[in-house]
């Protein structure tokens, strides 16, 4: 197996037999229109050998870029040492001191990425590994990778006929996700007010009352949707949300303008705002999220200091 890696990897060729995978589909949480093709999930399923080779590649991929600084440390995901919690804990902080000794109003802005890995194109993916400056041996595996690629679709238990790919970033590949950070690194290497954590982002903008925050937050969303269209992807306006947290007395609670010219409201003094599993409110006094952790085991429970 090594020898066989070895030889995959010094000649730059993915073997076809593990470019070809079944596509199970799965239902997405939450009660959704079923007969919306949105409402499910592909789920790739490969060969045992392939994803040993596969997960090889990646674990390299996201030690380099982490050692290089090629992801910055506000863009967690496939990267050791870095979690999801890191980032909430880190956004928090910076927050609660805000707060305490500056006294300013900090507002948030979520986004998320349409499409995520199925909006990636082969031709960009491995440009991006180029500019970043990854060996060439690497990038033409990638290429190999991610060309060629073959899948039969499974759904009811009906089995259908294998059938070529567009080469985007297969779901439930072990380099997928350390692919898709790199190809989005760019966007979150613009500076510390923006976090990611795989396709869900967040801007934080900090002023003296709401309404000075609503002219850099647009600006900001703006800005990551020029980025997005211009590298083939779409923000997802549909899941942006907004909250101001201050703990002034201000029944100041302005919206924002998004790119698609339509209108997006902030949330109510007394409701939340949902990233990562976490339910920031207000105040930032967690009692929401810490209400809902309470009552589901699998939550996280986290309470602010």
């Amino acid at each position: 197996m090594t020898a066989l890696y070895n030889l995959s990897l010094n000649w730059s060729v993915c073997p076809d037999t593990f470019k070809r995978a079944n596509l199970c589909v799965v239902p997405k949480e939450g009660r959704r229109d079923k007969s919306n093709p949105r409402s499910y999930r592909l789920i790739s399923l490969q060969s045992t050998l392939g994803k040993g080779l596969e997960r090889g590649i990646a674990k390299r991929l996201a030690y380099e870029a982490v050692e290089r600084t090629i992801i910055p440390r506000n863009y967690v995901c496939a990267t050791p040492k870095r979690s999801a919690t890191d980032l909430i804990l880190s956004l928090v902080d910076e927050v609660e001191d805000s707060l305490r000794n500056k006294k300013e109003t900090i507002s948030l802005a979520t986004f998320d990425v349409k499409g995520a890995f199925d909006a990636v194109s082969p031709n960009r993916m491995v440009k991006r590994l180029v500019d970043q400056g990854w060996p060439d041996k690497v990038c033409r595996w990638v290429q190999s990778f991610l060309n060629r690629q073959e899948a039969d679709l499974t759904l009811d238990g009906q089995t259908g006929d294998m059938s070529p790919l567009g080469g985007s970033l297969p779901q439930g590949s072990p380099i997928s996700s350390i692919l898709f950070m790199l190809f989005m690194a760019p966007l979150f290497l613009r500076g510390p007010h923006l976090r990611g954590y795989a396709d869900d982002g967040i801007i934080k903008v900090t002023g003296k009352v709401p309404g000075d925050n609503v002219v850099p937050l647009q600006r900001e969303l703006a800005r990551t949707q020029e980025w997005c269209n211009s590298n083939g992807l779409e923000l997802d306006m549909g899941k942006t949300g907004l909250l101001h947290i201050t703990r002034k007395r201000t029944t100041d609670n302005p919206g924002i303008l998004l790119p698609d010219g339509n209108n997006l409201e902030a949330k109510g003094i007394k409701k939340t705002l949902r990233w990562l599993g976490v339910l920031f409110d207000r105040k930032m006094s967690f009692k929401a999220h810490t209400k809902e952790a309470a009552g589901c085991p699998d939550c996280l429970l986290f309470v602010s200091a």
